[in-house]
């Protein structure tokens, strides 16, 4: 019947698999399919102006199955539909016209094709009990937008299958379990490994009575697998089967089949939909259509099953009507789990998605989305058999102060770890400190044996900070500059003379006035303050000295002979009193001390290679004390 179904493939590597990467669900229209795309919280809306059906149908109002697969980076690379297989661009590829995909039918699923980077199996069949099939999706065809090169081919001739369908990884390996119902027997599994899909074993009997008769079940409902729980929805008949699945024997244990036949927790058309919580403590399942034969409201149509108490509790979610819909709405679809940790059920025949706001709890809040179109049942499933529950490194702080200490937090279910940066130890919680920005990774295994990673960054602020100096280019007088602090922090305060400077709260300061400049600078708890720096500015006119006294006394004060007051290229020439040149240069630096020559009178001649002031010339003293 009624069911979407998305998976989510990486393909730089089918050895792990990470359900927060998707970054998609699809929900299945009769006018126009909606993406919900995750990249961003809340999720956005978005339209493929695609109808869930253009084939010629009994039941034009029904469209089910769905299924998409994304990049690493949560990028469409194809999704499907009983209208065939759409590329990334929305369009059909030319291989998969002739699917025999049923819009009606619950469930389409995907998986890699083990061992390949660039293939795909799709497992779909027709509605109520039928042969099971499948496809496969090259994409190397197309110049790598894809095609189908195989399609329609029956796994098991000689038996009918359900419409809900499972995938679910086998841990530790490149392969996956295809989950089946074989209809009025029970499920069956199917191996698909390297060597392609293996033959059915059947893995857990499942028959339906009422009044110790055997109930004729035409195999409409969800199937849905989830951190170590399966579900089945049983449509028409007011059951439920959930059980633990082993993901690496492919096992069932502790099946219950359960019944919503009476009281608040009666439903009316039967079970369609089903989800876990993300912590698997509760399976959610939704009632296709609670109106009673004269289209009133007959019952609640969302259910809740709590493993812990076996208790179940119901809810009625109401509706809405929609103007773009003909019709009133039905009820419920099937419920998928988002990235973001909500469960996601559409109104069919409606446009409003129920999201389930906190799903581990035994009394969770419910919202709602409007869209611009008419929801069918379907909602695209993903591959949920983590190995694990994913590991999640989590610091106590990301950025830090030099000094400081942190403490790194892994979350995950998991037997044993194994830290990089040279943490020793088999702790799920350490305390480091690092001297610089350090990237941490935690290595764990399993129950089985397989390896899971996680990493996070810790920033951290050098709180030493230094004054740099940027001067502008050449001029023939200093009249700003540019001082900027080497720390990087979020809140710069800046001193001159010790009065601070409002408004100057950036890392860099231009200044255009002579004084002592500082700086103090903070972040979170990290703060220090620079030593001043003392910046003068040519505000005067060109000064030259008339004496120096080289003495190299304790002050060194006055020392050479010091031209101030512009920036341009000196020339000097000093001559003696007798006219005789006794020191040049072209380009002079504020340093001579008449060394090796007598105290008396001299006479200077200084000009600017740049023309910034006319030539100067004068007399000077050069004067010593007494020499020891």
């Amino acid at each position: 019947m009624r069911l979407t179904f998305t998976v989510l493939i990486l393909l730089s590597s089918f050895t792990t698999f990470s359900q927060v990467k998707i970054q998609n669900l699809y929900f299945n229209s009769t006018q126009n399919i909606l993406r919900l795309n995750f990249a961003n919280l809340p999720p956005t809306p978005l339209y493929t102006g695609i109808a869930g059906i253009s084939k010629s149908t009994t039941e034009p109002e029904i469209a089910e199955g769905i299924a998409h697969v994304e990049d690493t980076e949560g990028n469409v690379i194809i999704w499907v539909n009983s209208n065939g297989v759409y590329d990334k661009t929305g369009t059909l590829m030319p291989g998969s016209a002739s699917i025999l995909a049923d819009p009606s039918s619950t469930e389409i699923v995907i998986c890699p094709v083990p061992n390949t980077t660039d293939q795909f199996y799709i497992f779909y069949n027709k509605k109520l009990c039928s042969t099971l099939l499948y496809a496969t999706v090259d994409m190397k065809q197309r110049n790598g937008l894809g095609d189908v090169i195989t399609q329609n081919n029956p796994i098991d001739v000689a038996n009918t299958y359900a419409e809900g369908l499972e995938i679910i990884k086998i841990p530790c390996s490149n392969e996956y379990w295809l989950i089946a119902y074989q209809c009025s027997i029970g499920f069956k599994r199917f191996r698909i490994g390297i060597s392609g899909i293996g033959m059915g074993a059947m893995v857990q009997s499942l028959t339906i009575t009422n009044n110790n008769t055997e109930v004729n079940y035409q195999g409409r409902g969800e199937l849905d697998y989830h951190n170590g729980k399966i579900g089945y929805s049983i449509s028409a008949k007011n059951r439920a089967y959930v059980a633990d699945f082993n993901p690496t024997t492919g096992s069932f244990s502790n099946g219950k089949l359960l019944s919503f036949i009476s009281g608040e927790n009666k439903a009316n058309d039967g079970m369609y939909g089903v989800e876990f919580s993300p912590d698997a403590t509760k399976a959610y399942f939704t009632d296709y259509n609670n109106r009673d034969f004269l289209g009133d409201i007959a019952s609640n149509n969302l259910f809740q099953y709590d493993f812990a108490t076996q208790q179940i509790r119901s809810w009625l979610i109401p509706y809405q009507t929609c103007s773009l819909s003909p019709s009133e709405v039905e009820g419920l679809g099937q419920i998928e789990l988002g990235r973001d940790g909500k469960l996601y059920i559409p109104h069919v025949k409606g446009c409003q998605i129920t999201v389930i706001e906190n799903p581990n709890s035994t009394s969770p809040t419910f919202s709602k989305i409007d869209v611009n179109t008419v929801l069918s049942t379907g909602v695209s499933d993903h591959i949920q058999s983590e190995i694990f529950v994913p590991l999640s490194l989590v610091a106590s702080k990301t950025s830090i102060c030099k000094g400081e200490s942190v403490t790194l937090t892994v979350t995950g279910n998991a037997n044993t770890y194994r830290w990089s940066s040279g943490i020793a130890g088999n702790s799920s919680s350490v305390i480091v400190s690092p001297e610089s920005q350090t990237t941490y990774t935690v290595y764990a295994l399993n129950q089985y044996g397989c390896e899971d990673s996680s990493s996070v960054t810790i920033k951290v602020k050098d709180v030493t900070s230094t004054i740099s100096v940027t001067i502008p280019p050449a001029a023939c007088s200093l009249t700003s500059a540019t001082l900027t602090a080497s720390a990087n922090m979020d809140v710069y305060q800046w001193y001159l003379d010790g009065q601070l400077l409002n408004g100057q709260t950036q890392s860099s300061l231009v200044v255009t006035q002579s004084g002592s400049y500082k700086v103090l600078i903070s972040s979170a708890n990290c703060a220090d303050e620079s030593d001043e720096m003392v910046i003068e500015l040519d505000t005067s006119k060109l000064k030259i000295p008339n004496v120096i006294t080289p003495d190299k006394d304790i002050n060194l004060t006055n020392e050479t002979f010091k031209v101030t007051g512009t920036r341009s290229t000196l020339k000097l020439i000093i001559c003696n009193r007798w006219g005789q040149e006794v020191y040049t240069s072209a380009d002079y630096q504020n340093d001579w001390a008449a060394d090796n020559l007598p105290d008396g009178l001299y006479y200077y001649y200084v000009s600017s290679a740049e023309n910034c002031f006319p030539p100067q010339k004068g007399w000077l003293h050069v004067l010593r004390g007494p020499q020891n």
